[in-house]
C-alpha cells in the first residue's frame, strides 16, 4: 500500500465549507462543480455533517468555529449541499478580481436560489435581512477567523455575520459575477437515494 500524498504545503486560494445532510445526489453536483473548475488545484472543500436532532442554527452556525482553523484558503466560502458553481471558470474569475482589487477583506458574488438574484440590497453596503446569501460571500482567511464567532444560532446567521464585518468597517467590493445557483430543495433531504 502507497502512502497518501501529503498535502500541499502552499494554502489553496479558497476553502469551501459544505454542510451537508441526507442529499447525496445534491452533494455530487455540488462537489463536481468544484471539481471541474479550472483553477481545481487552487481550492480545497471541506464537506461535513450536518447532524440530526441539532437543528439547522446549532449544526450550521453553532458548528463552524469547530472546524475554522482546518480552512487553511486565502478566502473561504460556505456553499450548501444543495448549490452548485455557476461556471467552470467562476473561481478562476474571483482570483483575478480579487489580485486586481488588492485582496479586499470580502468579496461578494451574485448568487441566484430558486430564481431569486441575490444580494437584494446594495452589495458592498450594509447587509439587509432576507436579501443576502451566506453563498455570495467570500471572506479573506484571517477576517474568517476573526470573525466566525460572529455568526448567530439563528435562521439567519449569515446575515449578522455579514452585518459584524461591515458594523467592524471590513472593506467589501463586489465582483459581478454569477458565482453559484441552487436551493432548489427548500433545505429538504432527498427522499428517494
Amino acid at each position: 500500500m502507497k502512502p497518501p500524498v501529503p498535502l500541499p504545503t502552499t494554502p489553496p486560494f479558497l476553502s469551501i465549507y459544505t454542510p451537508t445532510f441526507r442529499r447525496p445526489r445534491q452533494l455530487a453536483a455540488c462537489l463536481a462543480s468544484v471539481g471541474r473548475q479550472t483553477a481545481a488545484d487552487d481550492v480545497e472543500q471541506i464537506v461535513v455533517p450536518d447532524h440530526v436532532g441539532h437543528g439547522l442554527e446549532a449544526a450550521l452556525y453553532g458548528r463552524l468555529p469547530w472546524y475554522a482553523p482546518v480552512l487553511r484558503g486565502r478566502y473561504v466560502t460556505l456553499i450548501a449541499d444543495d448549490d452548485v458553481l455557476a461556471g467552470e471558470t467562476v473561481v478562476e474569475q474571483v482570483r483575478a478580481f480579487a489580485a486586481a482589487q488588492h485582496d479586499p477583506d470580502v468579496i461578494v458574488t451574485r448568487v441566484v436560489k430558486n430564481g431569486l438574484s441575490l444580494p437584494a440590497c446594495d452589495p458592498c453596503g450594509p447587509p439587509e435581512c432576507g436579501a443576502i446569501d451566506l453563498g455570495s460571500y467570500l471572506v479573506r482567511g484571517d477576517v474568517w477567523q476573526q470573525h466566525v464567532s460572529d455568526y448567530r444560532q439563528v435562521y439567519e446567521g449569515d446575515y449578522w455575520h455579514v452585518k459584524a464585518m461591515h458594523d467592524a468597517g471590513r472593506r467589501f467590493a463586489f465582483c459581478d459575477v454569477l458565482w453559484l445557483t441552487g436551493g432548489a430543495s427548500h433545505g429538504r433531504p432527498e427522499m428517494d437515494y
